[in-house]
């Protein structure tokens, strides 16, 4: 399979590997629009304006009430996945017109979907009131039986680990998600979804659930990178299909700013304090992408904010292919990277272009153990030869967590931190067979 690019290029793409759609996967490529136009499969962009420098709000993800740091990325991350994430509608609304029995104007009646996404059977005279005939009703079943065959019918349960997220959103006992949701110990999500995730397949199997259940864990750096990791290895090993999602804003920030070890080298945080000898923290990140690799679950993937529909791409993507799946997702944190906190979004696509952050997603096939990788943004430092290495500045400066790497006498300290990125960017690009 080929794909022409804007510049008329011939790139190798490969075919899609577990996935339920027909979607290629492209080697070293922006993601194709046809690739997107697929994942997203009708649905609309989410309504948030993406010309502000700051976006946060996502209608019809999570109920009203959302309250969090000003200008904290997390919430745009909550939103987009809920709304990425909750395809049920979407796809049988598809479904339904792609059979040609039902126009689009058929199914914007009042209560018409709420009805046909209904798992009891209908009660005596509510199809008539709703103006659906029976043999329609009927092609609806079996519509929803076959995706659910497909793997493309699911309801959602998510699960939250305590840090930013379980207490902005779901403190005891209030609960703004539109799904079922879980608050699980800082330890334990893996172990949680895992559980979760069993419980509901087994449901499944003995008749007990009409539907099948995909479960979504969600957990900050330190409860994924730290103090979660063993747990999540197991549930990676046994390749449950679960998708474990990372808000990664690279330190401790809901107890505090401590370092952990996702937060990048040189940077100050309250265990790790710049000082006259000492200057932040000393150990460079951990790879936890490698880790993931490591496990051969079909999907990992990182992604930005800044780009909402690159973000709800990989989402659906990770609940599609069938397996373990994760998603690592930069949140900027204001309080916590110390900068203003209209610049959430804006330091989200500075971390992408300066290769500080990198957006892209790998597929492996477990049947032999392929690995198909697609870079989804092109870092600035290695590919624009106007911008350099200049284009660290833009991301750090706005930053105090950065701001002994600013004047004359934080240039080596700079520096240590450039030749640190430009060696891990050259050591993923080796990995990945970049050139």
């Amino acid at each position: 399979m080929q794909q022409t690019d804007k510049a008329g290029t011939i790139r190798e793409s490969y075919e899609p590997i577990g996935s339920q759609l027909t979607i290629a996967c492209y080697k070293k490529k922006w993601i194709a629009p046809s690739n997107r136009e697929s994942v997203l499969m009708g649905t609309e962009v989410p309504e948030i304006d993406l010309s502000a420098p700051e976006h946060r709000e996502v209608s019809g993800a999570l109920a009203p009430g959302l309250s969090t740091c000003t200008g904290c990325a997390a919430p745009t991350i909550f939103n987009l996945v809920a709304r990425a994430a909750n395809m049920r509608e979407s796809l049988l609304r598809k479904a339904l017109l792609d059979r040609g029995a039902w126009t689009a104007e058929d199914l914007a009646k009042p209560g018409l979907m709420p009805l046909l996404l209904k798992e009891e059977p209908p009660a005596a005279g509510e199809l008539s009131k709703a103006g659906i005939p029976d043999d329609l009703y009927r092609l609806a079943v079996e519509i929803k039986t076959d995706l659910k065959r497909r793997g493309l019918y699911f309801k959602l349960i998510f699960c939250g680990a305590t840090g930013c997220m379980t207490v902005t959103t779901a403190a005891y006992p209030n609960n703004i998600w539109r799904f079922p949701y879980f608050h699980s110990a800082f330890e334990n999500i893996g172990a949680m979804v895992s559980g979760i995730e069993s419980a509901a397949r087994t449901r499944l199997e003995r008749g007990d659930l009409r539907t099948p259940h995909k479960v979504i864990g969600f957990a900050g750096d330190g409860g994924t990178f730290d103090i979660g990791l063993q747990a999540l290895s197991g549930l990676w090993e046994r390749n449950q299909d679960t998708l474990v999602i990372t808000y990664d804003n690279e330190a401790y920030m809901n107890t505090g700013k401590q370092r952990c070890s996702s937060t990048p080298w040189g940077a100050n945080t309250t265990t790790a304090p710049v000082g006259r000898v000492v200057k932040g923290k000393q150990t460079n990140p951990k790879d936890i992408i490698a880790i993931a690799l490591a496990h051969n679950i079909p999907y990992v993937a990182q992604a930005s904010p800044d780009d909402p529909v690159d973000l709800m791409i990989k989402v659906r993507k990770a609940l599609l292919i069938p397996g373990a799946a994760y998603l690592r997702i930069l949140a900027p944190c204001p309080p916590g990277w110390t900068y203003p906190a209209n610049q959430s979004i804006d330091l989200a696509k500075q971390a992408v272009d300066s290769a500080t952050f990198y957006s892209f997603e790998v597929e492996t096939d477990n049947g032999n153990f392929a690995r198909y990788f697609t870079l989804s943004r092109l870092p600035h430092p290695f590919f624009d030869k106007t911008e350099g290495h200049d284009a660290l500045d833009p991301y750090i400066s706005p930053q105090a967590r950065f701001q002994h790497m600013k004047g004359a006498e934080g240039q080596a300290q700079k520096a240590e931190l450039q030749r640190r990125m430009d060696t891990a960017w050259k050591n993923m690009a080796r990995f990945f067979g970049l050139s």
